[in-house]
Formats: C-alpha cells, sequence, structure tokens
C-alpha cells in the first residue's frame, strides 16, 4: 500500500510516517506547515511558501502526487483533508484539536469542513473527547492515542536551581485555549510568598498579549522566554531541569494534552487543575489541584506521584503501543477500499 502523510513536521508527522513503513507500506510525507527540527530519517517532500501561496503550492503538489499513492492520511483536518474530497482522494482525516469542533461554532468553516469529514475513509482522532463530535458526520471513527517518543522525552540527570522554584509551560500562547494569561497570575501570587521564575515558549498569537501582561504586573525579570526553534530534545531537557510543570489551564477534564504526555514520559512533575476523566483502564498517575489556591499551593510545595508517569506512558502512548492500534485500522481501511 502506498500511502501519502500530508501535515506539520512538528512532532507527529514523521513519526506516523515511520510507522507505515514499519507496517511494510510505502510511506512517504508531504510537509506543507514546517514545524521544529526532524527527529526521524524521514525525508519530507516541502511545500514551503507565505501563507496562501502555501496552500495554493500545496493543492497542487497533491494534484501532481495523488497517482503516485493509494491514499492519504491528512495530518490535522484543515486544508489537507478540504483538498483531498476536492481532488476525490481516498483518506484519512486525523483529526487533533479543534478542527472538528470548531466548525460547530462556524458555519462558513463547516461548509468546507463537513464534507471532507464526511467523505473520508475514516476519521483518527487523538483527543478522545473529539470521537463523539467525529461520529456526527462520519461513521468510522476510532481513536487513536498520541504517540510520545519515550527515546526523547525520558529522565535525566540535571542540575536544578534551588534558589527558586523554576517552572515550564511550554503551551502555544492562545489564551482562550491554553489560558496563559492565567499561568502570568498565578505567577505573580506564587511571588509574594517564594522566589520563582516561569519559562514559556515564544509561539502562538497571543505572544505581545502575554508579554503585555507581564509589563503591567511589573514582573518582567521572572519570566523567561525560549524560541519557538526550541527543539525536542531541549523540551525534554527542560521537563526534566524545571521543579514543576504546567499545562494548559483551559482544557477539558476528558483529556490528556501533549504537554501532559511527554512530561509524564519524562517523570516531570506535572501539575494540572484537574485528572482527566475514565480514558484508560487505570488512571493516569498525576498531581492535580482542587482549585487555584490549591494550585498555588501545590507549586510551591510539590509532592511527586512516584515516578510511576513514565511506565503508564510506556504502556499506553509509546510508539510499539500505538503501532499495534494503527496497524489494526490500517488493515479495515485495506480491507474496504
Amino acid at each position: 500500500m502506498r500511502i501519502l502523510g500530508i501535515g506539520n513536521l512538528n512532532r507527529m508527522g514523521e513519526i506516523y510516517c515511520q510507522i507505515f513503513r514499519d507496517l511494510g507500506h510505502e510511506a512517504d510525507l508531504l510537509i506543507w506547515n514546517p514545524g521544529c527540527k526532524p527527529t526521524t530519517k524521514i525525508k519530507p517532500i516541502k511545500v514551503y511558501g507565505i501563507k496562501g501561496i502555501r496552500e495554493l503550492n500545496l493543492f497542487r503538489k497533491m494534484l501532481e502526487l495523488r497517482k503516485r499513492y493509494d491514499f492519504f492520511v491528512c495530518h490535522y483536518a484543515f486544508q489537507s483533508a478540504i483538498f483531498a474530497n476536492w481532488i476525490s482522494m481516498k483518506y484519512v482525516c486525523h483529526a487533533r484539536g479543534h478542527d472538528i469542533t470548531h466548525n460547530t461554532q462556524n458555519w462558513l468553516y463547516g461548509r468546507f469542513v463537513n464534507p471532507a469529514f464526511k467523505n473520508a475513509e475514516s476519521i483518527w482522532c487523538s483527543t478522545p473527547v473529539l470521537v463523539k463530535y467525529a461520529k456526527k458526520y462520519n461513521r468510522n471513527v476510532c481513536w487513536i492515542p498520541n504517540i510520545i517518543k519515550t527515546d526523547i522525552y525520558k529522565t535525566m540527570k540535571v542540575k536544578k536551581d534551588k534558589s527558586k522554584i523554576t517552572i515550564f509551560m511550554p503551551a502555544r500562547h492562545v489564551w482562550e485555549k491554553k489560558g496563559n494569561d492565567i499561568a502570568v497570575r498565578l505567577l505573580k501570587k506564587i511571588l509574594k510568598r517564594k522566589q520563582a521564575e516561569l519559562h514559556f515558549i515564544e509561539w502562538g498569537r497571543d505572544v505581545n498579549r502575554t508579554k503585555g501582561l507581564i509589563r503591567k504586573l511589573e514582573i518582567e525579570k521572572t519570566v523567561i522566554w525560549h524560541a519557538h526553534t526550541l527543539d525536542e530534545r531541549k523540551i525534554a531537557k527542560m521537563y526534566n531541569s524545571v521543579d514543576v510543570v504546567w499545562d494548559s489551564f483551559r482544557f477539558s477534564s476528558d483529556r490528556l494534552n501533549l504537554i501532559a504526555l511527554e512530561a509524564m514520559s519524562c517523570n516531570a512533575n506535572l501539575l494540572i487543575l484537574q485528572l482527566p476523566g475514565r480514558l484508560y483502564p487505570d488512571t493516569p498517575p498525576l498531581v492535580q489541584a482542587r482549585n487555584f489556591d490549591d494550585f498555588i499551593d501545590k507549586t510551591i510545595n510539590f509532592e511527586s506521584s512516584n515516578n510511576k508517569q513514565r511506565k503508564w506512558i510506556i504502556k499506553y502512548n509509546s510508539y510499539g503501543a500505538v503501532k499495534k492500534q494503527i496497524s489494526e485500522y490500517l488493515n479495515k481501511i485495506i480491507k474496504n477500499m
């Protein structure tokens, strides 16, 4: 089977392509929105350009390549899935995020995306809560947990700064989804009780809003910014070197974001506001806070979850565990083609 993965080099696209190859398929990766540096030996087909021109180039490239492949796996259910539907190509829609739920809020967006969902061979959801939304558009929906590169995200011996509390929140800056503004305000309250330092990655449309809030609260010296080009190995080192990792503050109680999964794979001190729902047979070994006051207390006096997190990730989110699931779903698709 000849498979073309289409999507983002940032963390996910290349690793799924590698799985397809390991399962005995001919697989390539088309990249139209470059992310961080590659971490596998996959050499992608690249389609770059400024916004608008880039999408047009993607469409042209998909037209050019459609006869070379049996079907596409469209990572993220945006342009690539819409274009695959337009050119009558068989495709899987790999939905990860608001690309399903958003179309229930925006009728114009839904006019393009809904048909792409409906005509897909299958919809793969890496976020469990999206399964119920996806079934509104397609009967063939499955949940494939996010793959965590456990060879990169692992425990490391790193010297820590004991003079203050160090916090890492790598979520992109989109306030209504990630709650970066909440993080800044929590830091301000923590600083009244303890010396602390918050590390952000400079990415997302609300970066300037976050910087403005930091200036307003006069805590610029306690926030460290890292470039968006920070690669995965450096991110893994950050998870290991800080005292506490914060995930986004505005996510549903029935999902684990990539940040949480990566931090768990490093056995990092991850702190979240609420434990995920019943996604797995056994509950994730996480530290949770009841409310924001409790969150501040637990950040200052963090109690470890006994280093069981990595074992849990290997069981459910490792390369081997997810590869087994993908093999089953691919066989179903191939059987029905």
